[in-house]
Order: C-alpha cells, then structure tokens, then sequence
C-alpha cells in the first residue's frame, strides 16, 4: 500500500523518524560544542545550561524509535537515493559525534587535573594539608 506520495507508510515513518534522530545527532553536536566553549571562556553557568541540555538530546536520542541499525540498514538499502543521503548523513554525523565526544571527554580531563592542580597548590601555599591528595607542593617564600 503507498500513499499519495508513492512511499509505503512504514517507509514514510522510518524517514520522519531518521530526520528527526538526525536533527537531534546535530542538536546535540552543537551543545558539545558550546560547552567546549564555555569551559574555555570559564562560563560556568553556560556549562551547566548546556550540560542539562545535552542530557535531555541524549534521553531523546536513547529513546528514539529510529535508534535501531536495522532502520539505518533499511535506509542504505533502499533504492531511493534520498533513503541513502539520508542514512549517509546521519552515519556522518554519528562519526562526527563520536569524535567531538572523544574531544570532549578529553577537555573534561584535563580541566579536571587542572583544578586538582590548583586546589593543592591553593591548599599547600596556605598551610592546609591534603592527606588524600596524590600532588603533594611545598610552597615556601
């Protein structure tokens, strides 16, 4: 059975439902990178409204229906060439994600050693020992 634009339902689905899933891989590319950028401009408040955003896109993305490989193989397997754009794109920006998040988790890292860092030196230069710290400093004028 087709409708009137000649796609069969299932199929008409499966492609609403891979443009949202992609609009969302891109949603949630774009919140990676405002925070990337708020960590580095010491944002603290743009951080965390875009951590929660993040969070929500990652629910979303968890709970979409298009989620499953087999529609992504449904996609690439289609005669349509609008079917494969569509399954090229969001295999794309699903390698772009996975990369931007490996960046990501990086920078966190490393802004986590950062801190660490400075709360010793912080704690050693006024006389406060940390026992539980592995960094140890001696600051002496």
């Amino acid at each position: 059975m087709q409708t009137r634009s000649g796609i069969a339902p299932r199929a008409e689905a499966i492609q609403q439902d891979a443009g949202e899933y992609l609009a969302r891989l891109h949603m949630l590319i774009h919140e990676l990178h405002l925070s990337m950028d708020a960590i580095a401009n010491r944002a603290l408040p743009e951080l965390e409204e875009s951590i929660s955003r993040q969070l929500f896109l990652c629910s979303r993305l968890s709970q979409a229906s298009f989620s499953s490989t087999a529609h992504l193989s449904y996609l690439g397997a289609s005669s349509s060439t609008a079917d494969a754009e569509l399954a090229q794109r969001i295999s794309s920006a699903t390698g772009d994600l996975i990369h931007l998040n490996k960046c990501y988790s990086r920078l966190l890292q490393h802004s986590g050693d950062t801190v660490r860092l400075f709360q010793s030196l912080c704690s050693s230069y006024s006389g406060q020992a940390q026992r539980d710290s592995p960094i140890r400093w001696s600051c002496e004028l």
